[in-house]
């Protein structure tokens, strides 16, 4: 059974943004549908049930990240988590944080505002399409650094960062803070030998979740920092509230990072869905995915469009000055014939998924053909 027999896909255009959010599961679609109907049984969402749907989201990205249970929060977005680590690093006067010119937003605000409240110094490295980033960002490092933010898959263009090598570079006591959301689900990933302190992702793109639900994974040495915010669910007594109003006993691990809510009740076996079967399904995704990716580079191939190099399997970013028309009127025009891209910044991004079919890398040709008047 293909992968593509999952997903809604008759009369869809051909879809080459998945990295800027992957299409929903068939079988998401109706866990949705039946949490809704529950609304109207408000008694039936007991607080068990929600720790019970926060407990089996935990396990499964804890299993496709590589962590344990323990070392999983739930939080709303990339954001949340970013702001949380920006507030626990400790940052003095003359500290300096590295991230990436370019870099996805919700990876720079947070650091931004850290750097001016706390006098530090922002590095924001500078490249070319043809860099290495990995590269660049080591040599960014120096003995004042105490934080290096960056991803592992470069969400513009689809280039891979090494992040056990900076963590090397970095020593063992700055602070290696990652968004892992262009990659995990796609790319493998191990958490405990990354040398990652914190591995920030969004579950909307390739863990086939809602918007809304995310996730902060953590070494032990973060566990003891203090939480963003301080939700009574987060409790041991979070079953026990009718007898015991307060306790300040937190549940153990990372539990206690969970932002207040969790997110909608339907949210989180929706996230558990799309999760669980990117679980069960890891090496036909790797599979489908190289054989997309190889038909895709084919076609750029044949129309002389350079790429990036030590790419992601799953997104390439071509620069905009191959092409005849502005970036600002490629994407509408790609539109106009069924076919869905991104634009980012100076690149047209593609981005693909076990679910893209051949025909779709046909309309995608044939687009492309059509942007080079060839």
């Amino acid at each position: 059974m293909l992968a593509s027999d999952f997903f809604l896909n008759a009369h869809h255009p051909a879809y080459f943004n998945s990295a800027g959010r992957t299409k929903g599961l068939k079988s998401a679609q109706l866990e949705a549908m039946a949490w809704l109907e529950k609304w109207q049984e408000p008694w039936a969402i007991t607080q068990g049930v929600k720790v019970k749907e926060s407990d089996r989201l935990r396990s499964a990205f804890a299993q496709l990240a590589g962590y344990t249970s323990e070392a999983v929060a739930i939080v709303p977005a990339a954001s949340y988590a970013m702001a949380w680590a920006a507030l626990n690093v400790g940052l003095e006067p003359g500290d300096d944080i590295v991230i990436l010119d370019e870099e996805f937003p919700s990876t720079v605000y947070a650091w931004q505002y850290a750097a001016q409240a706390k006098g530090c110094s922002l590095t924001t490295v500078k490249h070319q399409l043809t860099d290495s980033l990995t590269q660049k960002i080591c040599e960014a490092i120096t003995p004042k650094t105490k934080v290096v933010s960056v991803s592992n898959v470069f969400w513009k263009d689809g280039r891979l960062i090494d992040l056990p090598a900076i963590r090397q570079v970095l020593g063992a006591n700055g602070w290696l803070i990652a968004d892992i959301t262009q990659g995990l689900g796609v790319m493998p990933f191990n958490g405990p030998t990354s040398g990652v302190d914190v591995a920030v992702c969004s579950g909307y793109k390739w863990l086939l979740g809602p918007y809304g639900v995310a996730y902060a994974a953590v070494s032990d040495r973060c566990l003891s920092w203090a939480p963003l915010e301080m939700p009574w669910v987060n409790r041991c007594n979070v079953l026990a509230l009718s007898s015991q109003m307060y306790d300040d006993a937190f549940r153990p691990g990372a539990v206690k990072f969970d932002a207040g809510g969790k997110s909608e009740d339907f949210l989180l076996p929706v996230a558990s869905v799309g999760l669980e079967w990117v679980n069960q399904h890891q090496a036909q995704i790797l599979s489908q995915v190289r054989d997309v990716q190889r038909s895709v580079l084919s076609v750029l191939d044949e129309f002389g469009l350079p790429y990036v190099v030590n790419q992601a399997l799953h997104i390439v970013g071509v620069p905009g000055s191959s092409f005849t028309l502005p970036l600002s009127q490629l994407e509408s025009s790609f539109k106009e014939k069924g076919v869905i891209v991104g634009i980012r910044s100076d690149c047209l991004r593609l981005s693909w998924y076990a679910y893209t079919l051949p025909d779709e890398i046909q309309r995608l040709k044939m687009a492309l053909r059509n942007s080079l008047k060839i």
